[in-house]
């Protein structure tokens, strides 16, 4: 993370969704001038007490 530096914008937000990927690109030419580098996270969560969570539930496939 030293290395990046603190030129560094994290824009929450739906990459499938259109909306949120113009407030992205217009938050980012407003405060930064340009953009780089997108990083796209995906993640699904099933909320369970630990010992019932498993594996094989198929969470995995839906990411």
């Amino acid at each position: 993370a030293k290395e990046i530096g603190k030129n560094v914008t994290p824009v929450p937000g739906d990459v499938s969704n259109l909306d949120d990927l113009d407030r992205l690109a217009a938050q980012i030419k407003r405060e930064k001038g340009r953009l780089d580098i997108v990083f796209a996270n995906a993640g699904v969560a099933k909320y369970a007490p630990l010992g019932q969570i498993m594996f094989v539930d198929g969470g995995f496939a839906q990411v």
